[in-house]
């Protein structure tokens, strides 16, 4: 988290699932170091994040399989910005580009102004299966820089 912090200058999070059922899994996060310049996030150390408007949710849900997606998608996916995705169809989308990709996206899904690039670590041995991934993101203000993916 630090070196990704020293090379962007921008907040850091990382986060585990967590949530009996897969409708009600969030990301909790147990990480984060927040940018210089940054944009004020709604994230805090222990706070959950919805997983379909979060660079660190969504690089979870790829890692899930179909039957627990299938779980998942019975809830109702909030809007939580004007850009929240908010429709299995275009999650499910989201979720493919992210495996084709190797990392997840968000602009402005979660926070106005902001966007981020996440991607999911390795499963960690000794964890409950549930805790065993995790993800790191790096977010910043949607500018210039940004916008190259």
């Amino acid at each position: 988290m630090v070196r990704l912090y020293e090379a962007t200058g921008e907040n850091v999070h990382l986060a585990v699932l967590d949530g009996p059922t897969p409708e009600t899994t969030t990301a909790v996060y147990v990480g984060r170091l927040t940018g210089r310049q940054s944009i004020p996030t709604l994230s805090r150390m222990g706070g959950r994040g919805p997983l379909h408007t979060t660079g660190v949710g969504k690089a979870l849900l790829a890692t899930r399989d179909e039957p627990w997606l299938e779980w998942y998608f019975r809830a109702p996916l909030e809007r939580e910005t004007v850009h929240s995705i908010t429709t299995e169809a275009a999650l499910r989308a989201d979720i493919a580009r992210t495996r084709a990709l190797g990392y997840a996206t968000t602009r402005e899904e979660m926070t106005l102004g902001n966007v981020a690039v996440a991607v999911a670590l390795p499963p960690i041995d000794g964890l409950p299966p549930t805790h065993s991934r995790s993800s790191c993101t790096s977010s910043g203000p949607r500018s210039a820089a940004w916008h190259r993916w």
